[in-house]
């Protein structure tokens, strides 16, 4: 028996550690798909007049892989049912892609000239939204703002317990 504890945690620190290098190789995705951005903008910046293709053919094989290889992690662990904010993370994650169905329509194959920004600006809160819904930034924040000792103390902001009669 004393073989088959051993044996059993060196699988499961086995798996551990495959697990350690499969969210360091989706990070190090992410990260270079949209780190891609960086020299569009600078050129952009410059004045000149840049194909958004190149930069795409990059940008879209780097972060689909890099959240094929999260989700890959995170099918490793024991599912959860999904919760309300993890449902809004996803429909603002779904309206941030989803967005650039109608700019693509529109620019290719019906060859309208359309202004970029108002798509970006959409597609960057769906996904930084649905980033700050998934990990609870927000609500981080708050809990940071209250006092230690107010927290649970409903009787007047910042926990005061004064009350005016009147």
């Amino acid at each position: 028996m004393n073989i088959d504890n051993v044996s059993r945690n060196t699988r499961r620190s086995t798996i551990a550690a495959k697990q350690t290098r499969l969210r360091i190789l989706s990070k190090l995705f992410i990260t270079t798909g949209v780190l891609v951005w960086v020299p569009f903008i600078g050129v952009t910046l410059l004045g000149k007049s840049v194909s958004i293709l190149p930069y795409l053919a990059v940008h879209l094989p780097f972060i689909l892989t890099g959240v094929w290889l999260k989700r890959r992690v995170a099918g490793q662990r024991p599912a959860s049912k999904p919760t309300q904010a993890l449902r809004l993370s996803n429909l603002l994650f779904l309206i941030g892609i989803g967005v650039w169905l109608p700019y693509f329509l529109f620019k290719y194959p019906l060859r309208q000239h359309l202004a970029i920004q108002p798509f970006l600006f959409v597609h960057l809160s769906g996904l930084f939204g649905g980033i700050f819904v998934r990990l609870n930034l927000v609500g981080r924040l708050l809990a940071r703002r209250t006092p230690p000792h107010t927290q649970g103390d409903k009787s007047g902001e910042y926990g005061s317990s004064v009350e005016i009669d009147g």
